[in-house]
C-alpha cells in the first residue's frame, strides 16, 4: 500500500498528516486511540512510524494552509477578488476536510453537507474552479454568485477550518 504526506500550516506552524486508499475513500493515518497522527515533519514521521510504513510517496505530497484559506475566505465577499482562483484553491480544501471528517467519524457533526443547498454550493465551486474559464465570460464567476451563497460558502469554510484545528490540536504531543 502506498501512503501519501499531507502537509498543514496553521498559526505559521506547519505539520503532517500521512493519508492513504481505502475502499471508503481517502484516509488519515489514525493510533491506536484512534486519533489521527500529527507529525512535525518528515523526520519525526521517519523516527516515529517510518520502519512500519515502507511506501511513502513523498514526491506527490499535498498541502493545505489554514491561514491562507482563511484569508481567501474573507476574499470571497470581495467583489474585486479573483474567485476563480479561489474557488480551485477551496475545491482542493473542501475535498480535504471532507476525507478527515470521514476519517475521524464525524459525519454525523457535518449532516448539513449532504443537504440540497450545500451539495449545490458544492457543485457550484466545482464548475467555477475546474470549467469557468472556459465556459464564462470574463467577470461571469463573480456575478453568478449571490452574496446568501458567498456567505454560506464562507460559514461552511471556517466552521471545517475550526473543526479541523480543534481535532489536531494535540500536534506537539
Amino acid at each position: 500500500m502506498t501512503y501519501f504526506p499531507y502537509y498543514f500550516v496553521i498559526d505559521g506552524t506547519k505539520g503532517l498528516l500521512i493519508w492513504f486508499a481505502s475502499k471508503d475513500g481517502d484516509v488519515f493515518l489514525k493510533d491506536e486511540n484512534d486519533d489521527v497522527l500529527v507529525f512535525l515533519d518528515r523526520d519525526d514521521f521517519e523516527s516515529r512510524r517510518g520502519k512500519d510504513i515502507v511506501s511513502v510517496a513523498w514526491t506527490e505530497a499535498s498541502c493545505i494552509n489554514i491561514d491562507e484559506l482563511r484569508r481567501s475566505i474573507e476574499k470571497l465577499i470581495d467583489h474585486d477578488s479573483d474567485k476563480e482562483a479561489l474557488l480551485s484553491d477551496i475545491l482542493d480544501d473542501w475535498n480535504f476536510f471532507d476525507d478527515f471528517i470521514r476519517t475521524v467519524g464525524a459525519e454525523g457533526e457535518f449532516l448539513h453537507l449532504k443537504e440540497t443547498e450545500v451539495l449545490n454550493l458544492y457543485n457550484k465551486v466545482f464548475a467555477h474552479s475546474h470549467v469557468g474559464a472556459l465556459t464564462l465570460g470574463p467577470g461571469d464567476v463573480k456575478s453568478s454568485w449571490k452574496e446568501s451563497e458567498l456567505k454560506s460558502l464562507k460559514t461552511i469554510l471556517n466552521n471545517f477550518c475550526d473543526f479541523f484545528c480543534d481535532k489536531i490540536s494535540h500536534r506537539g504531543d
